[in-house]
């Protein structure tokens, strides 16, 4: 966490010592800022996970209004394309799920090839008979590479090559938890064109 937070604070620490804050430099710093509250979010999850202190609360949830909600969270929402029928809805914690994309689009948008499209698809799907949805968030890979499917859901794990972004460690791992925490799954696919998240939810 003190090695993490460092990264955003020096951004900020040396953005707001230059002359002239510029619309860049301002969007740097409130990145910054986002940063640390991503991570600082994400710990107090990971404990309440560790402590089986988070406790879904269910309700009737658009799967089609979380997602485009979570998209306008992001600056760089250009770049996230969503696919999506009228979906049905379905019986979950509005707030734990839009903790799961925010994370899965975080990710993508983070290590994604420069200027390239993140696609969010989403459709009925049914799992050993059961009805639900089925969310796929995909991405070029860019210079951190893929990470390992055997490893990318473990506490703290981060590909090496990823080292060169803020990050905790802890996003897909609160993902992988919470979605257990909400009756489904989710699992991770990757290859030299594309790195997919894939998730299912009961309706």
């Amino acid at each position: 966490l003190n090695h993490e937070i460092k990264t955003p604070l020096s951004v900020i620490r040396v953005t707001t010592g230059m002359q002239e804050i510029t619309p860049a430099r301002k969007l740097r710093i409130q990145q910054s800022v986002l940063d640390i509250d991503a991570i600082l979010n994400r710990c107090l999850k990971a404990d309440q996970i560790d402590n089986s202190s988070l406790v879904p609360i269910s309700q009737l949830c658009d799967i089609n209004q979380t997602l485009v909600t979570v998209k306008a969270t992001f600056p760089q929402e250009e770049h996230i394309k969503i696919d999506s029928p009228l979906l049905p809805k379905i019986n979950t914690d509005e707030q734990l799920l839009h903790v799961v994309l925010n994370n899965l689009l975080d990710n993508a948008l983070k290590y994604s090839e420069s200027n390239t499209t993140v696609l969010v698809v989403a459709s009925p799907f049914e799992d050993s008979g059961r009805s639900g949805v089925l969310i796929s968030v995909a991405n070029k890979p860019g210079l951190a590479g893929t990470p390992d499917p055997q490893q990318v859901f473990q506490k703290y794990y981060r590909n090496p090559a990823a080292h060169c972004k803020s990050g905790s460690g802890l996003g897909l791992y609160l993902v992988h938890n919470i979605i257990k925490l909400l009756g489904g799954w989710v699992s991770c696919h990757s290859s030299d064109d594309v790195v997919e998240f894939k998730v299912w939810l009961p309706v």
